[in-house]
């Protein structure tokens, strides 16, 4: 690599690059890299109020919009890009308040703010008028003091992580044990349990 196109590369912005990282997920058939690929020509906006509609009709939210500090707000969304966090920083905060978070956020609420946050990072602020970074900020809480420089929606995705792996386990062992009830409690319908523990147990 010559000496200018170092300097072109070093000096791209960071949305950029992420947005060329994301590019790539086209090579994967997953629900979560369908999504993030679909965001590159669309940031999905009018989605995300619909479907903060249905959560907030289930659950609302952890805080009143007055309390909402969109200063933090912003300024949290905004280190998602920066390299200077550690994951080893965000897998140490989640290790000591995993059971905290998973009492407090469900796989829906999670789920939304993962949405959010990557629609965010990938078209930037100027997208985002202060209404959705209000109602985002009471829909994800008050960001603990002790994560200081450690941005809280990363922790929030890592804890997503974990819950979908968690559930994909259980309903693995789920399936091999022919445990249909168990499989509708997770929503499956008869016909897709039936199905997935046909698949498990031929291998």
């Amino acid at each position: 690599m010559d000496a200018e196109r170092l300097v072109r590369k070093l000096s791209l912005d960071p949305r950029t690059v992420l947005r060329g990282s994301v590019r790539l997920l086209q090579e994967f058939d997953t629900s979560d890299s369908k999504r993030l690929v679909a965001k590159l020509e669309d940031a999905g906006i009018p989605g995300l109020v619909r479907s903060a509609s249905r959560l907030l009709e289930s659950e609302g939210t952890l805080i009143m919009y007055r309390d909402v500090d969109l200063v933090e707000v912003r300024k949290d969304l905004d280190i998602l890009l920066e390299i200077q966090v550690l994951r080893t920083d965000i897998l140490s905060w989640v290790s000591e308040n995993r059971e905290v978070l998973r009492r407090t956020f469900s796989p829906e609420r999670l789920d939304w703010l993962w949405d959010f946050s990557w629609s965010y990072i990938l078209w930037g602020p100027e997208y985002f008028e202060p209404a959705l970074l209000e109602l985002y900020g009471a829909i994800r809480g008050n960001k603990p003091e002790g994560l200081k420089n450690i941005p809280y929606q990363a922790v929030l995705n890592r804890i997503r992580k974990e819950e979908i792996r968690r559930r994909q386990r259980q309903l693995f062992q789920a399936a091999k044990k022919g445990d249909i009830a168990f499989l509708e409690g997770f929503g499956l319908n008869r016909i897709q349990a039936e199905a997935a523990i046909r698949k498990v147990q031929e291998g």
